[in-house]
């Protein structure tokens, strides 16, 4: 008898409950590029796992910490911010004004 075994690696992306060591706390109350939605920012990793039959096993290795939208789970590039006189909005840094409250002065 023939028995099929599929054997591979998986990428899965895990929220982490608290900031890495040697990274800067999540920023509040960013605006999400993506969704735009007001979201508190998080960090996410893209870990490795070795798997049997689709069943992940055990992490082979893990990745890099990055920051995304805690609602839509795109990731934030490496663009800068600013944060809003105002409402205190992380804005990214191409707006010239913010999305939210309509501030000028960012």
């Amino acid at each position: 008898m023939i028995c099929p075994v599929i054997i591979g690696c998986n990428n899965k992306t895990n929220k982490l409950n608290s900031t890495p060591r040697d990274y800067p706390e999540p920023p509040e109350q960013v605006l999400c590029d993506k969704c735009g939605n007001r979201i508190n920012a998080v960090y996410r990793r893209n870990d490795y796992y070795f798997s049997i039959c689709f069943l992940n096993l055990f992490r082979i290795s893990k990745g890099t910490p990055y920051l995304s939208c805690n609602y839509c789970e795109a990731s934030f590039g490496g663009h800068g911010t600013n944060i809003c006189e105002d409402c205190r909005t992380a804005v990214p840094s191409q707006f010239k004004y913010c999305p939210h409250c309509g501030n000028k002065s960012i």
